[in-house]
């Protein structure tokens, strides 16, 4: 049962700032995953009415269970928040004055049942669009603007490189050799990789049309508007007046990097959109660019070099994340493959049938 809310806990406010430090500078968390886990605990707050952790008990971790299941989260998102409290009180059981008010065993009991939790865990069809579907998007936009010029060329760019936003948004046009096809994902740049790796990478040739879109597009941002090593490649664009018009428009590109990574997921979809086709987020054409290069893997060098273009540390996270097979697919194949089994079983069988009269009739026991 819920608690009343209280509005503040202090001394709850003073160990979620010291957890939150913690986690940033011993663990090296960056802040989008730091508040995934405040976003967590608060859940719990709410419920217990700020109540003092020292408080926890295998009956309100229990109750914060149940009560937590009559919200609209799906099961995979509360399985995470039971793990984010988890780690949580795990830290605050070896804090001073918390040591003998919370107990390992006790935190266990954050832990769905384990059916619930292989509901959880299990991965669902991975939706992502494909690359006939993302040549008719980039296809649709016009290039009649620097606009729309630049954005024919990012959606170009993310499907040939598979990057993630946040390195897209932070390349400058130095990281990128357009002779090579090589782009240095390298936080030195500036560039704001997962976990400030450094990855190098290059564009993959699925679409030779699609490859000259980014190309011409860098070599428009150097001859033409003189943009230097150290601007974006995808940069802001400058606000002013055409023609006749007094709203104000974007009329050209400016040296200046996006402030955030919103105005990218709204190019995407506001792009799918304009093309009458479902939306599509930038980080599903890491997917669909991911399963391109995949087909083309013949052996585990390749298949290895895959993985470490597109930044995985292990061949397990390609496979395992980007790897799955819709369902369709998978029963596609195994029907594939029992078919072509009898096949071959009744080509063999009449193989061997002809070579048994041909037998016979050559020694004269059976003619044919």
């Amino acid at each position: 049962m819920k608690k009343s809310k209280n509005e503040y806990n202090v001394s709850n406010e003073r160990l979620k700032i010291k957890y939150f430090e913690f986690l940033k500078q011993a663990r090296g968390l960056v802040e989008k995953t730091i508040n995934v886990k405040e976003k967590s605990i608060k859940y719990y707050d709410d419920f217990s009415g700020c109540e003092d952790y020292k408080k926890l008990s295998i009956k309100r971790i229990i109750d914060f269970k149940d009560y937590i299941k009559t919200s609209e989260l799906k099961i995979s998102s509360i399985n995470n928040i039971l793990k984010n409290l988890q780690d949580f009180f795990t830290w605050l059981a070896s804090q001073n004055g918390y040591k003998n008010k919370i107990k390992f065993e006790l935190i266990e009991y954050f832990n769905l049942p384990r059916g619930e939790k292989r509901i959880a865990q299990s991965k669902s069809d991975i939706k992502y669009p494909s690359l006939d579907e993302i040549k008719t998007v980039i296809n649709s936009i016009k290039p009649d603007s620097e606009m729309n010029r630049r954005n024919r060329a990012l959606l170009s760019f993310a499907i040939l490189s598979g990057m993630r936003v946040s390195a897209i948004i932070s390349l400058p046009l130095k990281a990128f050799n357009p002779e090579t096809l090589e782009v240095f994902q390298d936080p030195r740049l500036g560039v704001n990789t997962k976990f400030s790796k450094t990855i190098n990478s290059l564009l993959m040739p699925f679409e030779l049309d699609l490859l000259q879109e980014v190309l011409d597009w860098v070599n428009f941002l150097k001859q033409e508007k003189n943009f230097k090593g150290n601007d974006p490649i995808f940069p802001a664009m400058k606000l002013g007046h055409q023609g006749n018009v007094k709203t104000f428009k974007a009329v050209e590109v400016k040296p200046e990097f996006l402030r955030s990574a919103s105005h990218i997921y709204k190019i995407f979809e506001e792009s799918f959109i304009n093309a009458n086709l479902e939306p599509y987020s930038p980080h599903k054409f890491r997917h669909t660019a991911i399963d391109l290069a995949l087909e083309k893997c013949q052996n585990g060098k390749q298949l290895k070099a895959i993985s470490q273009i597109f930044g995985h540390e292990n061949i397990q996270t390609t496979i395992s994340v980007y790897a799955q097979l819709p369902e369709k697919e998978v029963k596609s194949i195994i029907h594939e493959m029992f078919n072509k089994s009898a096949e071959e079983e009744q080509n063999k069988f009449m193989e061997e049938l002809c070579k048994f009269y041909k037998y016979y009739s050559k020694n004269k026991f059976l003619k044919i």
